[in-house]
């Protein structure tokens, strides 16, 4: 049965700040791009945090995916489930240009952004941290 995202969200503590590094944009694009061939760029840095999550949050279930997939995406613009093309997302700001591809019928493969609270709300629509340019 498919996790909410929300859950998820919660429980391993994804929260953008100014110290957010690149390691839970790792894991947010994982958990986007499980599905397709653009996965295998972000799974080892997504496999390394989510393992030192699992020790710092004291969680006692193996840090695999596989407690985590698949995820019912309980957020105001979830991602394609049959895309119609592949896109990037570079200087996201809160995700504009990725809201009228999605409705196209895109997926968004990457994402990138610099500013904190661009991030922030780019998170809160999409389920996705931009990476730190």
């Amino acid at each position: 049965m498919p996790k909410k995202y929300s859950d998820i969200r919660k429980k391993l503590k994804i929260e953008v700040d100014n110290k957010t590094d690149n390691s839970l944009a790792h894991l947010t694009h994982y958990f986007q791009n499980h599905k397709n061939g653009v996965s295998k760029y972000f799974l080892p840095p997504a496999k390394r945090h989510l393992a030192e999550l699992h020790e710092e949050l004291k969680i006692v279930q193996e840090p695999d995916f596989q407690h985590y997939l698949p995820i019912k995406w309980d957020i105001p613009f979830p991602p394609q489930t049959n895309p119609k093309f592949k896109f990037i997302d570079l200087f996201a700001g809160i995700g504009g240009i990725r809201l009228a591809f999605q409705n196209l019928g895109g997926k968004c493969v990457f994402t990138s952004e610099w500013d904190t609270y661009s991030k922030k709300t780019y998170e809160a629509n999409f389920g996705e941290v931009p990476f730190r340019t």
